[in-house]
């Protein structure tokens, strides 16, 4: 196998939304993979044209009240369901390392029904942490009849262009990859916030769901504290919710508790952007409740 010669049976997806900062990098990152699906909402930041300059086949989506998100959309409509699909965001780099052992698990278990997490390795301010906890793991690579997004309705910021909260769900084994995802946001600290703040939009619609007790879900993950990785995030997530100083737990967690202090001046911004992230959906949510 040489260097950059190689070809990755596998159907990368990624869902877009004005990513010119970070598409161009991404393009070389999955230069080696059979086949490259974007799935665009209306992009007008010329990522388009980069992605038809470099030959990868591009989606229009409109999301319609109710029906699949980009990433499942993608799943239903533009891949065999025996194929392997590794799902990416435009901000994500699948590292040398990580595209041989995907290649290795291809070709032993072609026929397997086991899913893959890959560790999400945080990148913040042109710098790779070590510290905060901010990395996490996530389900990205499976076939996708053995997997497929939960599926949260009865949220008003449904239509966002970007998708929040939903993890993959499947009652398959599911296994760790050895080699992590690069996460490095080349758009900017702005970009950053402003992103975020859409996010909190959407989360305090759904905590208020959950409140009322009238959210809809289907294919959804359990909450249990011994269960697998997204069952336990989602355990703690709606305890720590209930909790009126929530914000201040989640910057002593990430800053204090998981050490990132060790990250110098970039660790205490990204500990203070995730206590304001909080604090802003626990504002939202507080507002949502008196309109009612």
């Amino acid at each position: 196998m040489s260097k950059n010669k190689f070809i990755i049976p596998v159907t990368v997806v990624c869902p877009i939304y004005n990513e010119r900062q970070n598409i161009e990098k991404f393009l070389i990152h999955t230069r080696n993979f059979e086949r490259v699906i974007f799935v665009d909402s209306g992009s007008n930041d010329g990522s388009l044209e980069k992605i038809h300059k470099a030959g990868r086949e591009v989606y229009h989506f409109e999301y319609k009240n109710g029906g699949a998100k980009k990433r499942q959309f993608a799943l239903d409509n533009l891949v065999d369901p025996d194929d392997w699909v590794l799902l990416l965001d435009a901000d994500e780099e699948v590292t040398l390392d990580l595209q041989k052992e995907i290649v290795d698990i291809v070709n032993q278990i072609s026929n397997s029904t086991k899913v893959f997490t890959c560790k999400k390795i945080f990148h913040f301010m042109g710098k790779r942490f070590k510290f905060g906890g901010f990395s996490f793991r996530a389900i990205i690579f499976f076939k996708p009849c053995n997997a497929r997004f939960e599926k949260l309705s009865g949220v008003q910021f449904d239509s966002l262009p970007m998708e929040v909260h939903e993890r993959i769900v499947t009652d398959q084994e599911i296994l760790p990859l050895k080699n992590g995802l690069l996460h490095n946001d080349y758009n900017g600290l702005s970009h950053y916030i402003n992103k975020h703040n859409h996010y909190s939009d959407w989360e305090a619609q759904v905590r208020l769901r959950y409140l009322l007790g009238n959210i809809q879900q289907s294919n959804a993950i359990n909450s249990n504290l011994f269960g697998n990785t997204q069952e336990r995030r989602r355990f703690l997530k709606l305890l720590i919710n209930r909790f009126s100083f929530e914000p201040l737990i989640w910057f002593f967690y990430h800053y204090i508790f998981l050490l990132g202090f060790l990250e110098g001046r970039r660790g205490l911004i990204a500990a203070l952007i995730r206590m304001q992230y909080i604090q802003n959906v626990k504002a939202k949510l507080y507002e949502l409740r008196l309109d009612r």
